[in-house]
């Protein structure tokens, strides 16, 4: 007696696979952020007082106690500081939901699809997505910022994306 292959169901489960994605907020962009406006401040003061060695000396110093305050804090003050920097437009889309063919749901309201556009980078993920037959709306997400499982799914998201739209392209 011969089984039947359950192929067809288990493409079924895959195609409608849906992953919560929940960004938290990240210390690469709280470093990159104080790293921004440290740097605009020396500028400004240093267009004032004059481009000495010593003013340089100063902000690398505020900059690099930042780094260790933050590094010898307790996790709730940790928290409190990198919620500081996590933008309140960010909060709209902290959590989402993407499914494996690289459909976005921010909220009911809101449906994107990932455009092959997007990329992985060091740092983290740049997503382009097409909100309902929009402008493309785009969005960098640090990859501290996430779960290790979740890094991976959208990974997958986005090269799935990427390959099928180039597969699709040569037949």
């Amino acid at each position: 007696m011969k089984i039947q292959s359950s192929t067809p169901w288990c493409n079924l489960y895959y195609n409608e696979l849906k992953y919560n994605i929940e960004l938290s907020p990240s210390l690469y962009c709280a470093l990159f952020t104080l790293l921004f406006y440290l740097s605009v401040g020396y500028l400004c003061v240093a267009i004032v007082v004059g481009f000495t060695l010593w003013l340089l000396v100063i902000f690398t110093l505020l900059f690099l106690a930042s780094a260790l305050l933050y590094h010898y804090a307790t996790k709730p003050v940790q928290q409190q500081w990198l919620a500081y920097f996590f933008r309140k437009s960010d909060l709209a889309t902290a959590n989402f939901l993407l499914s494996s063919s690289g459909q976005c749901r921010f909220n009911e309201h809101q449906l994107g699809q990932l455009s092959r556009d997007s990329q992985l980078y060091l740092w983290g993920y740049w997503l382009i997505f097409h909100v309902n037959d929009n402008a493309p709306a785009n969005r960098f997400i640090f990859k501290d910022s996430l779960t290790v499982q979740d890094q991976a799914r959208l990974a997958r998201a986005i090269l799935r994306v990427q390959t099928s739209v180039d597969n699709s392209c040569l037949s």
